[in-house]
């Protein structure tokens, strides 16, 4: 299955994608965290730690889609999300204002959590989305541009 990322497209989600990405990231809650760890990509049951921006690429490549590395590159694929947030739309911050710098991701699961690999609580761990967009440096919420094309 090969994916092409049509900017500026609205991306077209199926129940089966969502339904393998949001389930994967679920299974993933308690991975330990490691700066710059990446699991394989389209591997469903990887081991080992995972920062933000890995869980996040490891995710989507379970439906083929594939991210780049770092959150201050995945932001780039984005677009803002106006209004709440849906399952799949990502959370970028910069943790460490005034840097100016995109250095965190996260995803939304459902209407009250997000799950993210972050290195001060050291694993993957869900966390009410209110108390995320109360976080320094909350940057917004986004959501990928493109389509899935088979």
């Amino acid at each position: 299955m090969a994916v092409i990322l049509k900017p500026f497209d609205n991306f077209k989600w199926g129940v089966p994608e969502r339904t393998k990405i949001l389930s994967a990231l679920v299974e993933a809650e308690g991975a330990k965290y490691l700066l710059g760890a990446k699991w394989p990509k389209c591997e469903p049951n990887p081991a080992g730690p995972i920062d933000c921006s890995g869980l996040v690429s490891w995710a989507f490549s379970l439906c083929g889609l594939f991210l780049p590395d770092g959150s201050f590159n995945q932001i780039k694929v984005c677009k803002p999300f106006p209004g709440n947030p849906v399952p799949l739309c990502l959370g970028f911050a910069d943790l460490h204002p005034p840097a100016g710098v995109v250095d965190h991701v996260n995803i939304v699961l459902d209407k009250k959590y997000v799950i993210e690999a972050r290195a001060d609580f050291g694993k993957v761990l869900l966390r009410p989305i209110a108390n995320w967009e109360k976080q320094k440096g909350f940057l917004g919420w986004h959501y990928l541009e493109g389509t899935i094309d088979v």
